[in-house]
């Protein structure tokens, strides 16, 4: 029962990380993207919204037992895509280069490889909090410096 609930969850790690990431692709390219860039086209709400889902999918596979240097380069991802997907239309080009969902997932494979029986490291739900703390001081502020910017400019 155990095993069909974690196959469960990874398949659905997978394709949320598929549909932020990989979804689409550019016509007449092997360019690949997701809802990711086209969420930060949205001032503030998409970025939001991406992040949220990133967050999501780090703590699905934090679920499934990584160590903390691993979790540590995670959280380097998903803070990496928040601050540069909160850059106007620059954003939305490195959303689709960067990918940290599926440099996350890739990071637990190749962990899962070496480590089939999915050891539990407890130290990674710190880091998880913390990368919430700090995604979501860093959402506030771009949020903020974004409406500052229309702002100025209808004024």
């Amino acid at each position: 029962m155990k095993n069909e609930k974690d196959s469960k969850l990874q398949h659905f790690t997978a394709w949320l990380t598929q549909v932020m990431d990989s979804q689409f692709t550019i016509p007449g390219t092997k360019i690949r993207f997701g809802l990711d860039p086209i969420l930060s086209l949205i001032p503030g709400v998409g970025n939001a919204l991406s992040t949220g889902a990133s967050i999501s999918i780090y703590g699905l596979i934090l679920a499934k037992g990584v160590p903390f240097k691993t979790a540590l380069q995670m959280m380097g991802n998903i803070i990496i895509d928040t601050i540069f997907s909160s850059i106007p239309l620059i954003g939305t080009i490195a959303d689709i280069g960067f990918k940290a969902n599926s440099k996350n997932l890739k990071l637990l494979q190749k962990h899962q490889e070496k480590n089939p029986e999915g050891k539990y490291y407890y130290g990674v739900w710190i880091l998880f909090g913390l990368t919430i703390l700090i995604t979501i001081v860093l959402l506030i502020f771009f949020i903020r410096l974004i409406w500052n910017f229309i702002a100025q400019l209808l004024a």
